[in-house]
């Protein structure tokens, strides 16, 4: 007997309405659990050599034949959902002579963020 009031207790005392807030919880914490992942494995990868303002860039910028003319792009937030693909696609397509990188934004500015963002 104590069972079945035990059983039904529980029943009465669940919410139907906790249903759509149990479900964001568990997207939100899958989201922030890919994030993660990926933030781990890809905020690994080393940077091409030609990104960047390092010394060889640089170098490789002063030795190129002057020309009288040319053409450039700044970029930034990368991190889009397309709309940046779609830009990219239209840039390779330019005769560029350099492409500026403002970069993304970044919580701590760590170098593993910095490789990622």
């Amino acid at each position: 007997m104590q069972s079945r009031y035990l059983k039904a207790t529980i029943l009465s005392s669940f919410s139907w309405a906790k249903i759509p807030l149990l479900l964001l919880f568990a997207v939100f914490f899958f989201l922030e659990s890919y994030a993660l992942l990926v933030h781990h494995f890809e905020g690994k990868r080393d940077l091409n050599h030609l990104s960047g303002n390092f010394p060889q860039n640089r170098e490789k910028l002063c030795h190129e034949k002057l020309k009288d003319e040319f053409s450039f792009a700044v970029v930034g937030d990368t991190k889009s959902s397309g709309t940046f693909e779609v830009i990219a696609e239209g840039l390779r397509k330019e005769p560029l002579s350099f492409l500026v990188f403002l970069g993304d934004f970044v919580y701590k500015g760590s170098e593993g963020e910095h490789n990622f963002f």
